[in-house]
C-alpha cells in the first residue's frame, strides 16, 4: 500500500490549513484575554489609588463592580493580591497558549501597566 504523492501532497497542505486556523484561534483568544485583563486591571488601580474601600482579593474587587464578573470568568487562574506598601498586584497563575507554539501569561501592578511575562511586551486593547 503506497502514498501517491498526490494524497501526500493533498495531506499536506490540510495540515497547513489546520495549523493556521489553530494559530489564528489562539491569537484572537488571547487578544480577548489581555482586553479583559486591561479592563480588571483598570478598575482595580481606579480601587487603589481612589477607593474608599481597598479590595483585598478578587471577590472583593468583583463585589465593587460588578462588570468583572464577566471579564474574569474567562480566568480560571487570576489572582489578584494587595500590599498596603507595594500596591497590588494582578496576574495568571499558569502560561497560555498565545499562538500555535508560544504561550505566556499576563502580569500588572499598581505602578506599571500590564504586560505578557515572558515576551515582555506591553498590553494594549
Amino acid at each position: 500500500m503506497s502514498i501517491s504523492k498526490k494524497g501526500l501532497g493533498v495531506a499536506f497542505i490540510l495540515l497547513i490549513i489546520i495549523a493556521y486556523v489553530a494559530d489564528r484561534y489562539f491569537r484572537v483568544k488571547a487578544k480577548e484575554r489581555e482586553s479583559s485583563f486591561l479592563t480588571i486591571h483598570y478598575l482595580a488601580r481606579e480601587e487603589f489609588q481612589i477607593g474608599i474601600e481597598k479590595p483585598a482579593n478578587l471577590k472583593d474587587l468583583i463585589k465593587l463592580h460588578p462588570v468583572c464578573v464577566n471579564l474574569a470568568r474567562q480566568f480560571s487562574d487570576l489572582e489578584y493580591a494587595e500590599d498596603d506598601e507595594r500596591g497590588f498586584t494582578l496576574q495568571e497563575r499558569d502560561r497560555h497558549h498565545i499562538s500555535l507554539f508560544y504561550t505566556d501569561k499576563l502580569y500588572g501592578d499598581s505602578d506599571s501597566m500590564p504586560r505578557w511575562v515572558f515576551s515582555g511586551l506591553e498590553a494594549h486593547k
